[in-house]
């Protein structure tokens, strides 16, 4: 299963709780660069299960699954 950041969605939330890219990236232990190429367009860049959940507990799990991510059977 690949797993992909919904950049709009990804964006979205990030302005409502007033995060930036590289406030996540520190509380998930990762670069921002990471992220950044997570949420692109190119499906080269997917995430493993571990980083989604990370990036959920650091939104404290207001969010569900589907409010951030996409999961493709490929």
């Amino acid at each position: 299963m690949k797993i992909k950041i919904n950049r709009q969605k990804f964006q979205a939330v990030l302005d409502k709780e007033l995060y930036t890219l590289s406030a996540i990236a520190r509380e998930v232990g990762t670069s921002q660069s990471y992220l950044s190429r997570i949420q692109s367009d190119n499906p080269l860049y997917t995430m493993s299960k571990t980083m989604a959940r990370r990036i959920l507990e650091a939104l404290q799990h207001r969010y569900r699954f589907e409010d951030v991510f996409v999961a493709r059977d490929n």
